[in-house]
């Protein structure tokens, strides 16, 4: 027992033994620990003291570890990248830049903006590549204009006279190529031409191509060209087709081909040249070209304004109408281009009493102008084998625009409707008509004014004549294919041009624009103002012009205004010219004015002088065709149109 108690406490002693020794080696560590953060502490006090022992605060010790090799071998791999996509982005940007492709090649076409039937003139097409790769396999293909004659080019064709190869087209440049030539095309107003080029570049394996058009407007012939004929054709009787030509100041055409295309039971008698019926020596000249199949005719050396009479005949009926085609053409290297045609339609008639009507002297449909007068003549011969008997003429005018009460009918035939009727009663020849006879009734009417309620009704006069027999006398000339009726005349109307001409030293607000002494001195200058005012209805109208010459004296003033077009004054003729060219009807009114001055001498004392000479206007019908012309009439220092300066002036000269 003794022993145990001996051991148990020998293990005591030498468990607490052991926990002691333990503890103080735990102890130990712990001072040394703190022992050396103490002195590590002192160490960074040391050197983060500033100069008089203060601390300096020190949140956060950040200590950076040295990079690797593959560190730096990833970030370059990486930075080389990034630079080449900028510089493949910033080559990208340089060559085709912002809204730039490969296609922006720049291709253009320039032109004169009007030229003449038969005028030489270029086209030159001018190409440009505005970019820093070359375009390689440029071709380049030209549509021309109808009718357009090609006569030279500043560069070669690859092929015929449309088709150049042009190549290698190098970055950053540009070329050009310059094509002559003309056009024999009167029946269009403009014509339109048309560049296609192709080309690849050469960082690219895909075709482009650009294209670019021209328009231009083709002027006139260098001349007008005005028809008279009867539209009726009386069967074994002459008739006759006027062709008159009027030279422009520049014709390009003096030389030039007439051809007549018709059937065969017309046949062409006789050709007459000049009004004076008869060829002058070395001048205006219409040779019969007898090679040729069709009825032709060589013009040549047209300067002045000159005609050609055609003499037809038909020598049997084959149908109730018959067109006759007259072409104008130009023959260049044995090649025919046609640049005027006209269809003449003939209404075939076949009677014993031929009746002819005519209009202001003409047979031919023509335009008329609101407010003319027209003169009409109905002219009759008996054809037929025997005499004629009873015979009553009629006249049938049909429009909505004739005043009856202006007709002036010196046989004074019965007016019924639109009729007008003359029997033996009127005319005591109708009463027998023998064979070879003939004879003729004269009347007049007038055109009404326009007026604004007139829109949407058929603006023209339709005219022709017609003859009856009685009953008992028909059967002695009734025969086979008898017609009894004239030729027909479509007058068609005008646009309502309308002009006024003012001369004013008081506007109409009763202010003075002009200046000087009223009623004008001698030896002292006076000034006027003039207004032109312009206005138009129904249909477009083009090439308006307004004309006068000054008299001799009148000083052009300047102070001058338009509302549309351009107003000019030519010292070397002493002329103000109005261009206003295109007036749409859109354009209801156009004014202009402008200022002109006198000194009056002593031989103008007493006198009432002329400020304003006759002023005419000018236009082109663009329905009609027609050429509408109206002239004002002078005006003098009376000042008519000015109601405040003539309640002071008498417009004499003092």
């Amino acid at each position: 027992m003794p022993t145990k108690i001996k051991v148990r406490s020998n293990n005591t002693e030498r468990s607490e033994s052991e926990e002691g020794l333990a503890l103080n080696r735990e102890r130990s560590r712990h001072k040394d620990k703190n022992q050396r953060a103490e002195d590590i502490e002192d160490s960074l006090l040391e050197i983060y003291r500033d100069g008089q022992g203060n601390k300096i605060a020190v949140d956060r010790l950040k200590i950076k570890r040295k990079q690797g090799f593959v560190f730096w071998f990833f970030n370059f791999l990486v930075f080389g990248l990034i630079a080449i996509v900028v510089a493949l982005g910033l080559y990208y940007y340089l060559i085709y830049g912002k809204n730039k492709d490969s296609s922006s090649l720049i291709l253009e076409i320039d032109s004169s903006e009007t030229v003449m039937v038969g005028e030489e003139f270029y086209y030159t097409i001018k190409y440009h590549n505005p970019e820093y790769v070359a375009l390689k396999n440029a071709i380049l293909k030209v549509y021309y204009p109808e009718k357009f004659i090609y006569l030279e080019s500043s560069l070669n064709p690859s092929e015929g006279n449309d088709f150049w190869n042009l190549g290698k087209i190098n970055a950053r440049s540009d070329g050009e190529l310059k094509i002559k030539g003309k056009i024999i095309d009167q029946s269009k107003s403009s014509a339109i031409i048309l560049a296609k080029i192709t080309y690849i570049p050469e960082n690219f394996s895909s075709e482009f191509k650009k294209e670019a058009s021209r328009g231009l407007t083709i002027s006139s012939a260098g001349f007008e060209t005005i028809f008279d004929y009867s539209n009726t054709a009386l069967v074994g009787e002459q008739g006759e087709i006027k062709i008159t030509f009027k030279p422009e100041e520049k014709n390009y055409l003096p030389d030039f081909i007439i051809r007549l295309e018709k059937d065969k039971n017309i046949e062409i008698k006789n050709t007459i040249v000049g009004d004076e019926k008869k060829d002058v020596e070395g001048g205006f000249k219409a040779e019969k070209i007898k090679e040729a199949e069709q009825d032709s005719w060589l013009i040549s050396k047209l300067s002045h304004e000159d005609s050609l009479e055609i003499i037809y005949k038909i020598k049997d009926k084959i149908s109730d109408k018959q067109d006759l085609k007259i072409f104008l053409e130009e023959n260049i290297s044995d090649k025919k281009y046609i640049f005027l045609e006209k269809k003449l339609s003939l209404e075939i008639i076949k009677s014993d009493l031929n009746l002819t009507l005519t209009m202001n002297d003409s047979q031919s449909d023509r335009p008329v102008n609101f407010g003319d007068r027209l003169d009409y003549s109905l002219s009759y011969t008996n054809k037929g084998e025997v005499t004629m008997k009873n015979v009553s003429l009629s006249i049938i005018l049909e429009s909505d625009f004739l005043d009856w009460t202006t007709l002036e009918d010196a046989k004074r035939g019965h007016e019924r409707g639109n009729m007008i009727t003359w029997t033996k009663t009127e005319i005591p020849a109708l009463e027998e008509i023998a064979v070879n006879k003939s004879g003729s009734i004269n009347f007049s009417i007038e055109v009404l004014p326009f007026k604004e309620g007139d829109v949407g009704k058929d603006f023209k006069v339709s005219t022709y004549g017609e003859y009856h027999l009685s009953l008992s006398d028909k059967s002695t000339t009734t025969t086979e294919n008898i017609d009894n009726r004239s030729n027909t005349i479509v007058s068609r109307l005008n646009s309502d041009l309308g002009f006024r001409v003012e001369a004013r030293y008081f506007n109409e607000n009763n202010m003075p624009v002009g200046n000087g002494p009223l009623p004008p001195k001698v030896e002292e200058k006076t000034s006027f103002k003039i207004y032109w005012a312009v206005s138009n209805n129904l249909h477009d109208l083009s090439e308006t012009k307004v004309e006068t010459t000054l008299p001799e004296g009148v000083v052009w003033d300047d102070h001058n205004r338009t509302s549309v077009g351009t107003l000019s004054y030519d010292e070397a003729s002493n002329k103000v010219i109005w261009q206003i060219g295109r007036l749409p009807i859109t354009v209801f009114r156009a004014d202009a004015e402008f200022n002109i001055s006198l000194t009056p001498r002593e031989e103008d004392r007493n006198k009432i002088m002329i400020v304003l000479s006759n002023t005419t206007i000018s236009a082109k019908d663009s329905i009609t065709e027609s050429l509408i012309e109206k002239t004002s009439a002078p005006k003098t220092t009376k000042l008519e149109d000015d109601e405040i300066a003539n309640m002071s002036s008498d417009g004499v000269v003092r």
